[in-house]
């Protein structure tokens, strides 16, 4: 990935992440996909997703956390300790 390209994907993950907060913390799929329309999206940049959404108090406070998924994804959310 070109210089060029990380850094526009830098600029996407960073609204994504605004996006995120002011729901709550919350990310559908399609929004993320939406988000990241012509980026060559690696599981990197997902796991950098993941990482800023537990960073954030929201997580912290729940109760409980929702990780809507297909079962293509269950070896990527276990890497992540769900």
């Amino acid at each position: 990935m070109d210089e060029n390209t990380k850094v526009k994907l830098e600029e996407r993950m960073k609204e994504l992440l605004a996006l995120a907060k002011k729901k709550k913390n919350m990310l559908e799929y399609q929004e993320v996909v939406d988000f990241f329309v012509g980026f060559p999206i690696e599981e990197e940049q997902l796991d950098k997703i993941v990482e800023a959404l537990e960073a954030d108090e929201y997580f912290h406070r729940a109760w409980r956390t929702e990780v809507g998924s297909s079962l293509t994804a269950v070896s990527f959310y276990r890497k992540m300790g769900y």
